[in-house]
């Protein structure tokens, strides 16, 4: 409780002022030349204030110093691609290292899967250089407590050119049913730690059963396991690399 007494002390106004000029006096160099959000340096600058605003008791925070930050010349595809995912690691390792609650991390999530949609425009697209677009299933089984790793994935791989289907309460039944109408080229799982190996698996042979020529690659957190476990799953892949994915998806 005592890490947000002060925010609801603040002066809203005031508040959100000292956040946006927090973020924009780490994005300018000695010259004066704003630097870009996907560079490495830029990041971890950004990725406090971003983290402290999503936190923050009033949800305008964000939302004012996202648009400072497009106003001043970063994209919301970088920030949504290059940034965010670090703030969302960030919520994570705070409330690993109980400095944060987890009431936080779940209001914390949502505000930055809002802001994911807000900053990303869906009818962008990359073509693949096949030139062939590919169908992909985005999921994460059912009863996860957070998802917003799995939504940017499935933003990125739209961006890629792919046809993207997302199911975040993912089941054997789910799935079964998906398959009576879709057929896809990849199925990608996201799975945190709290996942069991029997859980994956299940949801692996279900997606093999209804769709024998499609690959599963697995990733999220779960990933920080041992070997055993990765054989366990039954997935055909297993990366945490964006580039790696698109690669196996072509």
């Amino acid at each position: 409780m005592l890490q947000h007494q002060h925010a609801f002390m603040a002066d809203d106004i005031c508040e959100i002022t000292l956040v946006a000029r927090r973020a924009l006096s780490a994005l300018v160099a000695k010259d004066g030349i704003l630097i870009h959000a996907s560079d490495t340096q830029a990041r971890g600058p950004l990725t406090q204030p971003l983290f402290d605003a999503a936190v923050h008791v009033d949800p305008r925070v964000l939302t004012d110093l996202l648009a400072t930050l497009q106003a001043s010349g970063h994209s919301g595809t970088k920030i949504a691609f290059d940034v965010l995912p670090d703030v969302a690691r960030q919520l994570g390792t705070a409330w690993e290292d109980d400095t944060i609650s987890f009431t936080d991390v779940t209001v914390g999530c949502a505000r930055l899967q809002r802001a994911l949609h807000h900053l990303t425009d869906d009818t962008h697209h990359t073509p693949l250089a096949t030139g062939d677009q590919r169908d992909c299933l985005v999921i994460v089984p059912k009863g996860a407590q957070h998802t917003f790793g799995a939504m940017i994935l499935a933003k990125q791989l739209r961006y890629a050119g792919m046809r993207v289907t997302i199911d975040l309460e993912a089941s054997p039944d789910t799935l079964s049913a998906l398959a009576k109408s879709q057929f896809f080229h990849n199925v990608f799982m996201s799975a945190s730690l709290s996942e069991t190996s029997d859980t994956l698996c299940e949801l692996t042979r279900t997606i093999h059963a209804q769709w024998p020529d499609s690959k599963v690659i697995l990733g999220g957190t779960y990933l920080h396991r041992d070997d055993s476990n990765m054989a366990a799953v039954g997935a055909d892949h297993v990366t945490q690399n964006l580039q790696d994915a698109l690669d196996l998806c072509i």
